[in-house]
């Protein structure tokens, strides 16, 4: 029974760390970001999603130039 109540005891200690811990990872992130905007004037997630909308843009004009690359050699 002792055992027992020494494991719920450190289960809980090992849970409650775990979302400490969560918590402290996003209060960094966060800190993280209004940092970058405050050195560079940019939004940390507004340019993260316009970087990977380029990403996608590149990727498909990549994408239709090589199957017309294809098409054409086949001809």
């Amino acid at each position: 029974m002792k055992k027992l109540f020494l494991a719920l005891i450190a289960f809980a200690f090992f849970t409650s760390c775990e979302q400490a811990q969560g918590r402290l990872t996003d209060v960094a992130k966060d800190i993280a970001k209004e940092e970058f905007k405050n050195h560079t004037g940019f939004d940390f997630d507004s340019t993260k999603s316009r970087i990977d909308t380029l990403n996608v843009e590149g990727e498909l004009k990549r994408a239709a130039k090589d199957r017309l690359r294809e098409e054409l050699d086949a001809m």
